[in-house]
């Protein structure tokens, strides 16, 4: 486990404080993890040329998705619609210099929650891609490793962090010939946000009735979670 312990010592004498005297510390507290779980972001589009054919193709790539869902036993909480557009297809006329409609695109999208991470490239090899076609589609956008316990983890390192912020408090207190009081205010601050690590190359692999590409690989890296206080101890 990795420690990183901020330390302030502040020792205040004002009016509006009423002459109380204070060590503010920050205690940090953090440790890396392999990650469990994986966030995939992505888009299913379908062009027509009018917007009922797109909505309807769409719709076809839906169903091959939600089959692909299925066959990785992905349950419905872990699937969530986080956008849905249906917008006009243009096609720029550079002899009037004006943008034409010539269809419309369907585009939803979609975030997957994945538990197993070992079959995240199986997953992305199993998404399929009409190359032949182009009206239809599937597009990964992004995916992001994230620990399914985090909550837990992180409420077992505040618990070190407010622990760390007292012995340091402690030790200040001691090297500046006074004595810790009490304990006189005590803030938790925000964690930090899983970062997204993944290698492209190969994220489109299969078309509809083609062969399969190399299977994709992912560098899953490492989770970090920290947790922090800012913590006053008013002394004597």
């Amino acid at each position: 486990m990795k420690i990183i312990i901020c330390l302030f010592l502040l020792l205040t004498t004002n009016a509006f404080a009423d002459h109380i005297r204070l060590i503010n510390v920050v205690g940090e507290a953090s440790k890396s993890y392999e990650p469990d779980i994986a966030k995939i972001n992505l888009s299913i589009w379908g062009k027509g040329e009018n917007a009922k054919t797109a909505q309807s193709l769409n719709q076809g790539q839906y169903e091959q998705l939600k089959k692909t869902l299925d066959d990785h036993k992905v349950l419905p909480p872990d699937i969530q619609t986080i956008g849905y557009e249906l917008n006009p297809d243009y096609l720029y006329d550079n002899k009037t210099s004006t943008n034409k409609i010539v269809g419309y695109i369907a585009t939803q999208t979609i975030r997957v929650t994945i538990k197993k991470v070992k079959t995240v490239g199986k997953f992305l090899d199993d998404l399929i891609i009409d190359f032949k076609n182009l009206k239809a589609g599937t597009n990964v956008q992004s995916i992001s490793w994230d620990l399914e316990k985090r909550d837990e983890i992180e409420k077992t390192l505040l618990i070190e962090a407010v622990s760390l912020a007292e012995e340091q408090a402690q030790v200040l207190a001691k090297a500046a010939h006074v004595k810790v009081k009490n304990l006189y205010q005590l803030t938790p601050q925000g964690s930090a946000s899983p970062i997204p690590m993944y290698q492209n190359e190969g994220m489109m692999l299969k078309s509809a009735g083609g062969a399969r590409a190399q299977s994709t690989a992912l560098f899953t890296g490492e989770v970090k979670v920290k947790a922090e206080v800012v913590a006053a101890y008013e002394i004597e």
